[in-house]
Order: structure tokens, then C-alpha cells, then sequence
């Protein structure tokens, strides 16, 4: 197999066989694991002999997949030819094709590095779900994961620029939002992403410095889709089901945008009203030399660093 760079849909052919032979669960794993911007894999196969794929971002951000990506062109290889060492995900993968779904936190690991001569210890959280048949039987496993080293060990990094984002939102003034009218419009809008969306490039556009604007036109997106993910939720549609069903109602109302600007437009705005549903949306107004697009990335970690310690002051201060 040649070396994967771009990870794109055709070296999941390449891995699983010609696309139209694939069964709907799977054809919504691999376009949800495509438009992933965190790590998601797929593993694929028998009991005792499966195949592990991924995506871009997980060859990018997850260490021991980096290494065996970059080194020992890993995708769609056997998975224990991969990491012979990780019996743990071994058994967990035995349970998934058994029916049952995991959310492991903090699970550690040996991952082997240069030229597996070497292991570091990782800390990985994993939320895994069953890949069905046509026939409802479990062919493979769906796994989102996150590196947790750094939490778990207590690694602080905090970067000059969180500590000024929080000494911004932290700053004592006159907060003139006004929040009844952005809720109303909400309220009026939370089906319509195309307006929601093209309200976010009217706003980029018009005045590339207005940037309260702008961060206020992401979180009203973002809680739209929160709301829509919400409505499928209680449909009885799984988490995996809930996301390629928001997806599909964002490419059906939006037919003239790539999957890669919906992507990154929806991930902006996911962060976004991650933060400021957290510590108030009237800290829009504080919000001076940071845009929507600085914000937006800010790590899932830092963010709720920001969120710990604009609480924190906030409680100080009362």
C-alpha cells in the first residue's frame, strides 16, 4: 500500500472495496469520520483480525498514530501488526462486536515510539460505538478519542495569548448587548441555517474588524446547531446518527458550499457558543483584540481552561 498523506475517502476503497458494496452504517462512519476535525477511527474486521483506518486528523494529533503514519504506513493495516502491545483495545473491540458501546476516560497506554524500541506513557479517552450490517450485525467500531496526557499528569501550558483572552472577558465595564434581541432572533431562526450562516459571512465582510459582530453571528450558528443535534437527539437517534443527520440538513441547505467550509464554519462556531454559553454572552462585548477565527483555534482544553478561570474570577469578585 502506498504512503497515505491527505487521508481522503478513496483509501478507504482502497482499504474496505468499491463504495457501492458498502452498507449505509458504514458509508455514514467513514463521510463522519472524513468530517471529523478531532481524531476518529474505524476499525474494521473479524474478532481476532481487524483492520484500523483514520483520519487526518487523528495521523495528525494522536502520537502513536503520528508516528506509525508517518513511518510505517499504518492505514488499513492489520491493526495488531500496528500496535501489537495494545491488548486493552483489543478486548475492548471484542466487547463493541458483542453490542455494547464504550466511553472509557483516561486510559493509560505504553504507546511505542522510535522504532518501537521505545515506550512513553499517554493517557487516551474513548468513546466507541458498533458499525452495523444491512443484516444488523456488527462488522466493525467507530472510536472518537482524545490525548489526555497532559490533564491527567497536570500539565499546565497556558499561552500568553489565554491569559490575555481571560484578562479581556475578565475586565469590569458597561456591557451594552443587547441579549433579548439576539435571543428573539434565535428563537425566529434556529431552523434556518441558511440564514444563520450567511449572516456570519455578511458579517465577516462588511466590516473585517468588527469582530463582537462576527463572534456573535458564530454563537447564534452554534446554538442552531446545537438545537438541531438536540432534535434529533430526541428522535431517539443516536449521538453518531444525531451529527450525519445535522450534516446532511447543512449540505441539503446549503447546496453552493464544500464540506470543508461547512466543516470548518461549523467547528468555529461549536467553540465559539461552547465559550460564551459557559460565561455569558454579554462578555461578547469585552471581546477587543481577539476575532472569531483566533478564537475558534483555541483547543477544546484551553477553552475550558478560559471557561475555569473567568468562573473563578467572576466568583472572587462577588
Amino acid at each position: 500500500m502506498t504512503k497515505v498523506n491527505n487521508i481522503t475517502e478513496k483509501n478507504f476503497v482502497d482499504c474496505l472495496g468499491p463504495k457501492e458494496q458498502w452498507d449505509s452504517s458504514l458509508k455514514d462512519a467513514v463521510e463522519y469520520c472524513l468530517g471529523a476535525s478531532y481524531p476518529v477511527t474505524i476499525y474494521y474486521g473479524e474478532e481476532d483480525k481487524f483492520n484500523i483506518m483514520y483520519n487526518q486528523k487523528c495521523a495528525e494529533k494522536v502520537p502513536v498514530i503520528r508516528y506509525k503514519h508517518l513511518y510505517e504506513l499504518a492505514f488499513g493495516k492489520e491493526f495488531r501488526k500496528v500496535l501489537p502491545h495494545n491488548e486493552y483495545l483489543v478486548s475492548l473491540y471484542k466487547r463493541i462486536l458483542n453490542g455494547e458501546t464504550e466511553y472509557k476516560r483516561d486510559v493509560p497506554h505504553l504507546d511505542p515510539i522510535k522504532d518501537n524500541k521505545e515506550f512513553e506513557q499517554r493517557y487516551y479517552t474513548y468513546l466507541m460505538s458498533p458499525i452495523r450490517n444491512k443484516d444488523d450485525i456488527i462488522k466493525g467500531m467507530l472510536c472518537v478519542s482524545e490525548d489526555t496526557t497532559d490533564k491527567v499528569l497536570g500539565i499546565e501550558r497556558v499561552p500568553n495569548c489565554l491569559t490575555r483572552l481571560i484578562k479581556e472577558l475578565t475586565t469590569v465595564a458597561s456591557l451594552q448587548i443587547t441579549i433579548t434581541e439576539i435571543r428573539e432572533e434565535e428563537s425566529e431562526n434556529s431552523e434556518n441555517l441558511l440564514y444563520l450562516y450567511n449572516k456570519i459571512t455578511d458579517a465577516e465582510n462588511r466590516n473585517k474588524i468588527a469582530n463582537q459582530e462576527v463572534i456573535k453571528s458564530y454563537y447564534s450558528f452554534g446554538k442552531a446547531l446545537i438545537q438541531r443535534f438536540k432534535y434529533y437527539s430526541d428522535k431517539s437517534f443516536n449521538e453518531h446518527q444525531a451529527q450525519i443527520a445535522v450534516n446532511k440538513e447543512l449540505k441539503k441547505q446549503l447546496p453552493g458550499t464544500t464540506k470543508n467550509a461547512r466543516n470548518k464554519r461549523k467547528e468555529r462556531a461549536q467553540k465559539i457558543y461552547s465559550l460564551f454559553n459557559n460565561i455569558g454572552i454579554e462578555k461578547i462585548e469585552l471581546v477587543k483584540s481577539f476575532s472569531a477565527d483566533s478564537i475558534s483555534k483555541l483547543s477544546i482544553k484551553n477553552i475550558e481552561y478560559v471557561k475555569d478561570e473567568v468562573k473563578k474570577t467572576a466568583s472572587q469578585s462577588t
